[in-house]
């Protein structure tokens, strides 16, 4: 991370791999993989693969992020 600086929060896990965090039944991932995780770490939402979230990706993107939001209040 030192290297690349990326200009948005990166999480780090010392202990377990990711794709056990991604997918606990050990299913393999579909491409793409979008997750939206909270500040504590908790996976609110996961979109993987064909689903028909990916159609229109920039509206359910929106809405995903209102809804997380509004869920928070």
């Amino acid at each position: 991370m030192k290297n690349f600086a990326p200009p948005f929060p990166v999480g780090y896990n010392s202990g377990a791999d990711p794709y056990t965090l991604i997918h606990p039944t050990g299913k393999l991932p579909m491409m793409p993989l979008l997750a939206f995780i909270d500040k504590q770490g908790i996976m609110r939402a996961q979109h993987e693969g064909e689903e028909p979230f990916f159609t229109d990706l920039e509206q359910n993107l929106r809405n995903e992020i209102e809804a997380l939001f509004q869920a928070k209040k």
